[in-house]
């Protein structure tokens, strides 16, 4: 009810969770959209790099063909494999709300970062899931859900 009909809009439309403190978005760092946009050229050259070596799952693939030249089980070879794909999708979902967040953080508000480094940084199923796994959903959870509950409750 205190918000102004612009900052309605924003947190509306915007595909991106912007940042905000308590009830009013914050303003971007200097030079927030222009790291940003540095960010962009290489996800999208790691990305075309692990789609060009994955090419599917069928053993005809450059990556199957590595892990088949490979001594290794096929327990460890679905393993890699599969992690191959997980970095993959993981950059591709990180480049995707980067894209989202340009928008955003030309308009003077700043964007929470989806993701941590969640797979090569977290040391536990729940550092990754509830630290560094898509925290745009924790902060709009937080915003309003928990905290309206726990200041409602006490």
């Amino acid at each position: 009810a205190s918000l102004s009909l612009a900052s309605w809009q924003l947190y509306f439309n915007a595909a991106i969770d912007p940042r905000y403190d308590t009830a009013k978005a914050l303003v971007p760092a200097p030079g927030a959209l222009s790291r940003h946009l540095t960010r962009l050229p290489p996800r999208m050259l790691v990305i075309g790099a692990l789609c060009s070596i994955t090419d599917g799952h069928d053993a005809g693939s450059p990556l199957s063909k590595l892990l088949a030249s490979v001594a290794i089980g096929d327990f460890w070879r679905m393993t890699l494999s599969n992690l191959v794909y997980s970095v993959g999708l993981w950059l591709f979902l990180a480049l995707t709300f980067d894209l989202g967040g340009v928008p955003i953080l030309a308009q003077g508000v700043d964007v929470t970062a989806a993701f941590a480094n969640p797979v090569f940084g977290s040391r536990s199923p729940r550092e990754f899931w509830g630290k560094r796994w898509n925290r745009q959903v924790n902060a709009l959870l937080r915003r309003v859900c928990f905290s309206p509950l726990k200041a409602r409750i006490g």
